[in-house]
């Protein structure tokens, strides 16, 4: 089996038993909006915005697929002339494009998935896509389009792991279900070679905060599908068992193929 074959079975194994999902008193996979918001902490010193910045001309254009709140792009500012943001979440969008007026950057947020959307859009001098690909299982078709509209580089950013696994011991305890362990940042490497792409890459902290663990008790339960009765039982077992309050995320970048027009 090839990279991007295992990719997508790697993918598939995490899939949550059906019966667990349909005994869950609401989705584990709602993503709020506010988590994603642009704030004081805006990293713009990252190795991902390092990298991404560094193939900026002066004032250049980004394109963000998965664009969520901004972070990825508006960390790129000021030397950013527009940024298109592309997300499937209308509220994402909204958030997106009120953080890029209070910072004064032109946008255009397009509403729809990556690769569907991709014709819709143009190319631009960098493409940035942060913690995207472990929800990509047809990954070839989704990284081609980001290099096919990257004219000087695509940035990548993704957590070394898969990023529900720090759950993995939760979900052991609470069900009894062994969690996979693949895949990681290196099979999305193994991808992009495989894609023939001149790829590079760097692992690093994470920038990203945590709630703490009383805040993140509606989170977890929500993810492991558990009803609020239990909330006594999993606060107790997140105080003795605590999500990580960091982690580490691997950049990766490599050549666009878009033509300047």
């Amino acid at each position: 089996m090839g990279p991007v074959d295992q990719w997508a079975a790697d993918l598939a194994a995490w899939a949550i038993p059906q019966a667990i999902v349909d005994a869950a008193p609401e989705s584990p996979w709602f993503h709020d909006p506010a988590a994603f918001a642009v704030n004081d902490t805006l990293v713009r010193h990252s190795v991902s915005a390092v990298m991404a910045r560094e193939a900026l001309s002066p004032l250049g254009t980004v394109l963000d697929v998965g664009v969520g709140g901004g972070r990825a792009s508006l960390a790129l500012t000021p030397e950013v002339r527009r940024i298109v943001g592309v997300d499937s979440n209308v509220h994402m969008l909204a958030s997106f494009r009120q953080a890029s007026e209070s910072l004064g950057v032109p946008a255009l947020g397009v509403l729809g998935s990556w690769p569907d959307v991709a014709l819709e859009v143009e190319a631009a001098d960098v493409v940035v896509c942060h913690h995207v690909l472990y929800n990509v299982a047809d990954i070839a078709p989704f990284i081609c389009a980001l290099t096919n509209h990257a004219i000087r580089r695509v940035v990548v950013e993704v957590t070394t792991g898969h990023p529900t696994s720090a759950m993995n011991a939760a979900w052991l305890h609470f069900h009894g279900l062994v969690r996979p362990t693949s895949p990681t940042w290196r099979e999305a490497e193994e991808v992009c070679i495989a894609l023939g792409l001149e790829v590079d890459a760097q692992v690093s902290p994470s920038t990203a905060t945590r709630a703490t663990v009383p805040s993140s008790v509606a989170f977890v339960r929500r993810r492991l599908c558990l009803p609020e009765s239990r909330d006594a039982e999993l606060t107790e077992w997140l105080a003795a068992h605590p999500m990580p309050s960091s982690g580490e995320v691997a950049t990766l970048w490599w050549p666009g193929a878009a033509r300047v027009r």
